[in-house]
Formats: structure tokens, sequence, C-alpha cells
């Protein structure tokens, strides 16, 4: 199961609550079957509820400011053209043909933590200026806010945040031929086993312009990448309720055999600002 990410959707009218402009092309696979129900759900929010979420995603909200979000594309060779029936709510089958030669397909476990993002920037009215990206492209970290979905070993945008950032307060690293995740002082790490996988949620200033934000979403392996953008969507108010805004980490421990039955291994500390 997979996603393409090629142009625009536009799914329907919020009506006061405004249009949210997809960035998402066509779901392939299984995926569907929750993911465009998700979003619908979420564009229902009213504003009440997205000032909270708003504060929290501080500033990934905000449309004047450009966000990118950066995913690790799997590699087809010659795939041209995908025909795939989308969910019952939408009753279509869509002819995906890529505008740029191979088509960009994600692997599952990104494309439910990139739903679940989409979702919550859906819920905080977030409608322009945003734009996903691969992880291989020419942008540079101080280009815009980055949202970088996936861990060192498979997003390049992460690897350097990982490697470069001085300020995070966690750190994925190597133990032999293992990711692991230590944090900043090193006297704690978390080591993914056969039921569960630990994940990342961080929001930090961007290092390489203080005026830009970094969101990272990652699991030592797939399964805590999905577990940690499924915490994000779910569990925002009691993130935004001990966070108020602020820079932030923790370290979410998750079920390998249901991504959903995921909990916090740390509550969420604060991250120094220069």
């Amino acid at each position: 199961m997979a996603l393409v990410v090629e142009h625009w959707v536009r799914p329907g009218s919020a009506g006061e609550r405004g249009l949210f402009d997809l960035y998402v092309g066509v779901l392939l696979g299984g995926i569907v079957a929750w993911a465009i129900p998700a979003f619908i759900a979420e564009m229902q929010i009213n504003w009440g509820e997205a000032r909270p979420i708003r504060r929290l995603l501080k500033p990934f909200h905000d449309n004047e400011k450009p966000t990118l979000i950066v995913t690790a594309p799997l590699y087809p060779t010659s795939l041209t053209a995908f025909e795939k029936s989308v969910p019952a709510v939408l009753r279509e089958t869509v002819q995906v043909i890529p505008h740029h030669g191979v088509p960009w397909v994600l692997a599952e476990s990104d494309a439910q933590a990139l739903a679940y993002v989409m979702a919550l920037l859906a819920a905080a009215g977030r409608t322009k200026n945003l734009s996903i990206v691969r992880d291989d492209d020419s942008t540079v970290l101080a280009d815009a806010n980055l949202v970088c979905i996936g861990s060192p070993k498979s997003n390049l945008k992460a690897k350097l945040v990982n490697d470069s950032f001085k300020g995070l307060p966690l750190r994925f690293a190597w133990e032999d031929d293992r990711q692991v995740i230590r944090s900043r002082d090193g006297t704690s790490v978390w080591r993914s086993d056969d039921e569960c996988d630990y994940a990342v949620l961080v929001k930090v200033p961007n290092e390489e312009d203080y005026t830009k934000s970094v969101l990272f979403l990652a699991g030592i392996s797939h399964r805590g990448t999905a577990g940690a953008g499924y915490y994000l969507w779910k569990h925002w108010r009691d993130l935004e309720a001990s966070t108020k805004g602020k820079p932030f980490g923790m370290v979410l421990k998750v079920r390998r055999d249901d991504y959903q039955c995921v909990e916090p291994e740390t509550a969420p500390f604060f991250v120094e600002q220069s």
C-alpha cells in the first residue's frame, strides 16, 4: 500500500471554515479506507477548536509563511500510471498519469503519518503556501518551516537535522547496525524490540534560520513513524495543554502490531530557544 503525491485535489467546501486544498494526489491500496474519512471529519472542526491547534502547531499554521513537508519516496523504475478506486465517500475511480515521469510513491507508514499531519493542518486552517517535497530535492534547511517525516535512516533532510542541530532534545544514533534514540545528554537510550517500536515527536527552532521551525516525526522503524503521526493527530489537545505552543520533544512507545496503540514514553519537555 502506498501513496502517490503528485498534484492537488480539493475534497470539498468547508463553508465558513474555508477550503483546504490538499497536496495529496491519489491514494493507493487499503490506506484509503481510513485516510479520506479522517480528512473529511477533520475538515468540519470549528474555529473555536482550531485556535488551540494553531497554538500547538505555531508557526506551521501560518498561511503567510512557507512550509515544506519533507517525505522519503520509494523509487519505482517502470510505472507510468495507476488506476485505483478511492473510498466510497468519493464514489469514483481515478486514473493517475504522473506529470513528471515516474510517480512519487511513499511507504505505507510515511503515507499514514503524512495523512495525519495534513488532517491536523487542515483543522488549523492551513490553506496555502504549503508544499510536499522529496527529501532529495534541492531544498536547504533555511528555506522554510520544515516537517520531516521519517528517521535519518530513510529521510535525507531528517538526517541533516539530526546530525547538525545542536539543540535537539532527542537524537537518532546507531549501535552497531541498529538505530536507537538517545536523549540529548546521552543518559537515556530507547531501543525497539519485537513488541514495541519507539518514536520521537519534536518541534524545535530551525538552527539554520531561527525565525523558522522544524517539526520532526520519526520512529526507529516504520511503525513508530505512523504512530507518531497518529499521536499528534489524536492527542493534540493533551499536547497543546502541556506545551502551550513552546518548542518541545518527547518519546512515544508504539505497539508493532497496531501503530494506533501508542502512548507517551516521556512527558513533553521544553527546548531552550536561542
